[in-house]
């Protein structure tokens, strides 16, 4: 039934209309944990006419996401991606007991989303169904923007599976592709993670931004539509720290790094 209601959706994506304006935001992917500095959040958006910012859904917090409901009463516009699966996690058998594609390894996943095993397509839509019921709290003035896997290490048959079925239960969001190698599924938004040269999304994920001439990083990539700066502190770490797992993360931005963030929005 799933494969026959996917089928009818191949024709219907479509990148959107969206100006050229290479909009600046932050990559605040551990947004939902529950030590996330979201006073820090307001106070590096101040001055900036939009919150453009992005976030990996259920790695951070099993419990749900409090400070996605902080976020939504906020009154500025908002243009907010959300990372629906933790690839690099699994990518590096790091996965907590919670997160829906944990226990598996990536060749069973994919195998998984290409067939459209029931039993993960219900986890997938339960966790699609869960953002939906936080986000239909915000009436307005927000652009959705959803990629189902961050720095997708997923071939793109099942990538686009995952894609239609997005598009499927969050029939309002943007969607987005964001590969870890290879081209990105066409029709949608293209997301590239680190020092890249182009693409619709740019997020500097992986590189901190005290480490980049900001200027120069902006003459020398070109986003269609948002870029995304990024610190270690945005996951939770400090600089050079060895893994530990997103839920015992502790080291989120301090003042001088929110400063940092700040002076790239404003600049």
């Amino acid at each position: 039934m799933v494969r026959k209601l996917l089928s009818g959706f191949l024709s219907i994506l479509f990148i959107p209309f969206l100006a050229n304006a290479e909009i600046q935001g932050i990559s605040d992917l551990g947004l939902c944990h529950p030590q996330y500095n979201f006073k820090g959040l307001r106070e590096q958006f101040k001055g900036s006419p939009v919150i453009a910012t992005g976030f990996l859904d259920n790695t951070f917090n099993p419990k749900g996401c409090p400070n996605l409901d902080r976020l939504l009463r906020l009154k500025k516009k908002i243009i907010l991606r959300i990372h629906v699966i933790n690839s690099p996690g699994l990518r590096n058998k790091r996965l907590e007991p919670h997160e829906i594609h944990a226990g598996v390894s990536r060749s069973k996943l994919d195998s998984q989303v290409r067939k459209l095993h029931p039993a993960f397509v219900s986890k997938y839509a339960a966790r699609l169904n869960a953002l939906n019921a936080q986000l239909s709290k915000r009436q307005g003035n927000i652009q959705l923007l959803v990629s189902p896997c961050l720095e997708c290490d997923l071939s793109k048959p099942a990538r686009m599976n995952l894609l239609m079925l997005t598009n499927l239960h969050m029939p309002n969001a943007i969607l987005v592709d964001n590969p870890l190698k290879g081209s990105c599924v066409s029709g949608v938004l293209c997301e590239r993670h680190g020092d890249t040269k182009s693409g619709d999304i740019l997020d500097l994920d992986g590189i901190s931004l005290s480490e980049v001439n900001i200027n120069l990083w902006r003459k020398k990539t070109k986003a269609k539509y948002l870029r995304l700066a990024w610190q270690p502190c945005n996951n939770g770490l400090k600089k050079g720290q060895e893994w530990v797992p997103p839920t015992k993360r502790k080291n989120f931005c301090n003042q001088k790094q929110i400063q940092l963030s700040r002076k790239f929005l404003l600049n």
